[in-house]
């Protein structure tokens, strides 16, 4: 009687998951174990089929079971919580009913395929700092590197090569002279912006005083021009106003070849805070991108094909959708 009611009241007190997976589906319903802190938007492993094992995105969460009867499975593994955010999900029904494809076809198209897999892993660098030491004699070699450490630290392990071999380190380390680190480093180099401001004519100030005026309303605003006629001097003056505000920026452009076009034009404004994302970056770059507006605050403006759109922003404060009358956005 007593384990009949337990069983009931576990029913009850279940949460069940509608988890998408990387297929032409919609999904699948799931129990979410006790005590597993899932929730939508979590990455989670789940079992589909007697054999096969896929990763998913739980979309919503719910109290009640699906009607039915069935056998109901649960969630194999919760891999990365929060990965993809409310907005995101959105987003995401959105392009699956105005486009009528499956949530599932949506779920390839938005997450970098290592995200998915859970196998991204950032780079790492070695680095060394001084540490206290034992006090044993150290070789003219050691001596040297303790020397530069002195002078600069924490230095990068190939810069200290430089100065004395493997074995000098290893001795350092030893003795407790040196501490490794195991510092992050990016896949994309730094860059210092080399354009100050852009310098607009009267035409261009006049046009953006009337961008910012239809700011006010809740509307998109066109800025219609002919080609060469200054356009893009335009909205790189309204991106930079608003990474002043504190806020992030998308540029989308309709073709890749565009976005290289534009790409050096932006990077020498915005030089470190500006990023280009597209199909031409390795699943790293781009799982990199995505890490960072998640929860980073490198990349503060992006110029980007439409892919660009599932990034999970935050802070958005202006889209610049150029040329929007190409079908290619569609």
């Amino acid at each position: 009687m007593f384990a009949i009611d337990a069983i009931l009241m576990s029913e009850i007190s279940a949460k069940y998951a509608l988890v998408t997976v990387p297929l032409a589906l919609n999904g699948y319903t799931y129990r979410i174990p006790a005590g597993m802190p899932a929730g939508a938007g979590s990455l989670v492993r789940v079992s589909l089929g007697k054999t096969r094992y896929y990763n998913g995105v739980i979309t919503s969460v719910s109290d009640q079971a699906p009607q039915g009867g069935f056998a109901i499975k649960d969630i194999a593994e919760l891999l990365v919580p929060g990965l993809v955010s409310p907005q995101q999900l959105e987003l995401w029904r959105w392009v699956s009913f105005y486009y009528h494809c499956s949530m599932g076809e949506v779920l390839k198209a938005a997450l970098p395929s290592c995200l998915l897999a859970n196998t991204y892993h950032g780079l790492a660098d070695t680095w060394y700092d001084l540490g206290q030491g034992d006090g044993a004699r150290l070789s003219a070699p050691a001596q040297a590197v303790l020397g530069e450490l002195s002078a600069l630290h924490p230095q990068r392990r190939s810069d200290l090569l430089l100065h004395a071999g493997v074995s000098s380190l290893q001795t350092l380390l030893k003795h407790g002279y040196i501490t490794e680190l195991s510092l992050q480093r990016s896949r994309f180099e730094k860059r210092p912006p080399s354009q100050g401001h852009i310098r607009l004519t009267e035409a261009q100030e006049t046009a953006c005083a009337e961008i910012r005026q239809g700011f006010t309303q809740p509307k998109p605003v066109l800025l219609h021009g002919v080609a060469s006629s200054g356009k893009t001097e335009i909205y790189m003056q309204l991106v930079s106003e608003c990474v002043a505000q504190g806020k992030k920026a998308l540029v989308l452009v309709p073709e890749i070849a565009l976005t290289t076009q534009l790409a050096q034009r932006f990077e020498a404004l915005f030089g470190d805070s500006f990023i280009a994302y597209h199909s031409k970056l390795s699943e790293e770059e781009r799982s990199e991108i995505y890490q960072d507006l998640a929860c980073g605050s490198r990349f503060k403006v992006v110029l980007g094909v439409r892919s660009a759109l599932f990034l999970p922003w935050k802070d958005l404060g202006l889209l610049v959708v150029d040329e929007e009358q190409e079908s290619s956005y569609k």
